[in-house]
């Protein structure tokens, strides 16, 4: 190999598509780029690991380097000023932004940071980079949207996430060391720059411009040097260190870098690191099985927004207060392991009320949300079978949301069915620890919050959106029997009287809120309703049903074609005999018609009825949210008006 060879190289585009300073590949990171930086990078490493006996290490650390070092730096530096002069004209922003870089290179020290793997395989294909196969060192250094990793079940598997490093470098540069698990030896220098001209010949009317990114190699067709380049000249990897090292010139780094990667990787990585297969450097910090309490407990280290969900994950795991219980979730692919924590009333303040879901190599993917009023923190942890393999196949570039739409039909379907269904039996054993448990943080009738989250199925009419926004409601006591008119409002102690609550058109999977009071017509008068009181006449005792007015109903629509729909709200007071009378709103106010109810359920216990259109009697608790599962005789949206009743002697 022949020193004059190595150089900063930037491909032609041949007057083809020109690259600019915003690029999707990295726009999907910049919300939070050293948090995912440090996410994308781990599970890169996690996926690499090359012996089970051993934890693989991820180390990151900071340095500095003249940018005299910084190889063919002179090189880098033409590339810059042809970018500069190529958009001067057209797009004085890049002119700028790449005139600070020039400046920056003047510095005489440029922060850089390291991050080094060990015990993994390296990036394997060093020597083979050009025989038109994939690998894992063409699959980072000079791919997009190619990944080379043999373990279905790998955390990443997009081939975008390396490209939340070049957010981090001030120079858009990027280094690439490796030793491989075969004893090769690699590197190369990757920047991604905007596109530039490719020469200096301004005579050229014709002048060719660069596609933007450029490798630093060892010849025209960008083989890899092979040796190690180590930037850092206080880090040397030995020849049986396997693993790889990535050197990112010119960190960026506005905010704390490493609180942020630590919390990220605490966040993501927790049962990874608890189950001994990883451990983390960063700066001064390890954090190891052994070390993980003392890091989340130290407020140094750890967001204290971060503290009750880490900790929260790390006693579920340990289960140190021994009130953990656990369940498995059956798929036809394979099951999954939950956890879930039962919380009293003075370690309520780590309840996450939520249930993070973790796949193989242990990384978690999202949160479902549980009920707020349940003092619980769940986990849920996909191991590496068929389950793991099918739900990675749907994740986004991010890994942090299962998307089946991903998926051509039929295959659509049915994952959208397993989510829904995994989802549901989360739903049932958190619930089933409430029945069980006896710290009696909460009445398990509560469990009226448990509304499946489907919203992310497609073709489907069981989408759910939750609703916790409900607000305190007062309803009126009951009052003695007493003549009311036709056509008027429910009388109230105060003489006030009170509108019934009107709800708007709903559409399948979303809720409409019942006013209070709110049921004006276009005059800007109230609707005045065309039922009697419900006064019924027995032999000897006079049965008055009243209405529970002022309840903010939230009314959601199951499945419309089969006429199902679930009516949730939070019981005022206790009843023993309740009534449910669903009407039609047909024009405005003035035509209505009641609605067939042809059963019911109240908090899963079905309820039989005489009428089929006042619907009980049912019971309900004071506070506690109350859900009426009910199938009607209609099969379209409509408008609706709820009311529910209680009959009092």
């Amino acid at each position: 190999m022949e020193k004059d060879n190595l150089k900063w190289r930037f491909a032609p585009s041949n007057h083809g598509e020109r690259t600019g300073m915003t690029s999707g590949d990295t726009e999907t990171f910049k919300k939070n780029p050293f948090g995912n930086f440090g996410r994308e990078i781990i599970q890169n490493s996690i996926d690499a690991r090359f012996s089970d006996e051993e934890p693989v290490t991820v180390e990151f650390k900071l340095f500095k380097i003249n940018p005299n070092d910084i190889p063919d730096i002179g090189g880098y530096k033409t590339a810059i000023r042809r970018c500069m002069e190529y958009w001067k004209d057209s797009q004085p922003k890049f002119y700028q932004e790449y005139n600070k870089i020039l400046n920056y290179l003047n510095c005489p020290k440029i922060e850089c940071l390291r991050i080094s793997d060990f015990n993994t395989t390296g990036l394997t294909g060093i020597s083979r980079v050009n025989d038109g196969q994939n690998n894992n060192f063409l699959a980072l250094t000079r791919s997009t949207g190619v990944s080379d990793k043999s373990n279905d079940n790998a955390g990443g598997s997009k081939g975008v996430g390396k490209n939340a490093a070049f957010l981090l470098s001030k120079l858009s540069m990027i280094f690439y060391s490796t030793i491989t698990k075969d004893n090769e030896k690699g590197s190369v220098g990757v920047a991604d720059l905007i596109s530039g001209y490719c020469d200096d010949d301004v005579e050229n009317p014709n002048r060719d411009y660069t596609q933007g990114k450029g490798y630093y190699t060892r010849n025209e067709i960008n083989d890899p040097l092979t040796d190690l380049c180590s930037l850092d000249c206080d880090f040397f990897r030995r020849s049986e260190q396997y693993g790889t090292d990535i050197f990112i010139l010119g960190l960026n780094k506005e905010n704390d870098w490493s609180i942020e990667i630590l919390n990220s990787v605490l966040e993501s990585f927790m049962v990874s690191i608890f189950k001994n297969n990883l451990i983390i450097k960063i700066s001064n910090i390890e954090i190891k099985k052994d070390t993980l309490l003392d890091v989340i407990n130290n407020q140094t280290f750890v967001n204290y927004k971060k503290k009750p969900y880490l900790l929260s994950q790390y006693k579920i795991l340990s289960n140190d207060m021994d009130n953990v219980k656990t369940f498995d979730i059956d798929t036809p692919y394979g099951k999954a392991e939950l956890y879930v924590m039962v919380l009293s009333e003075d370690d309520k303040w780590i309840a996450t009320h939520k249930c993070s879901i973790i796949r193989y190599p242990y990384m978690k993917i999202f949160d479902y949300p549980l009920a707020r009023n349940f003092n619980v923190s769940a986990l849920l942890i996909i191991g590496e079978d068929q389950l793991g393999k099918k739900l990675r196949n749907i994740e986004n570039p991010q890994h942090n949301s299962w998307e089946p739409k991903r998926l051509p039909k039929p295959e659509r379907d049915e994952m959208a069915f397993i989510i829904s269904d995994i989802k549901s039996q989360i739903d049932k054993y958190v619930l089933e620890c409430f029945k069980t448990d006896d710290t009696n943080t909460i009445d398990p009738y509560g469990a009226g919050e448990f509304l499946p989250d489907v919203s992310d199925i497609e073709g489907t009419n069981n989408a759910i959106k939750q609703n916790n926004s409900l607000e305190e409601i007062e309803v009126s006591p009951f009052k003695e029997v007493k003549q009311i008119e036709r056509n008027a409002y429910i009388e109230q102690d105060d003489g006030e009287g009170v509108r019934p609550d009107v709800g708007s058109s709903i559409e399948e999977g979303e809720d409409t809120l019942h006013p209070e009071g709110h049921n004006d017509t276009s005059g800007g008068g109230y609707g005045e309703g065309d039922e009697t009181s419900g006064v019924k006449d027995g032999d000897n005792i006079v049965m008055q049903k009243v209405n529970l007015a002022g309840i903010r109903y939230k009314v959601i629509a199951l499945d419309k074609k089969s006429g199902k729909y679930r009516i949730s709200f939070i019981a005022p007071k206790s009843y023993e005999n309740c009534y449910l009378n669903l009407i039609m709103i047909q024009d405005e106010i003035t035509n209505k018609e009641n609605i067939e109810i042809l059963s019911m359920t109240c908090n899963g216990v079905p309820i039989s009825s005489i009428s089929n259109k006042d619907y009980g009697p049912f019971h309900i608790i004071d506070g506690q949210r109350i859900n009426l599962d009910v199938k009607t005789n209609q099969n379209d949206y409509f408008a609706s008006e709820v009311r529910i009743y209680a009959s009092q002697k």
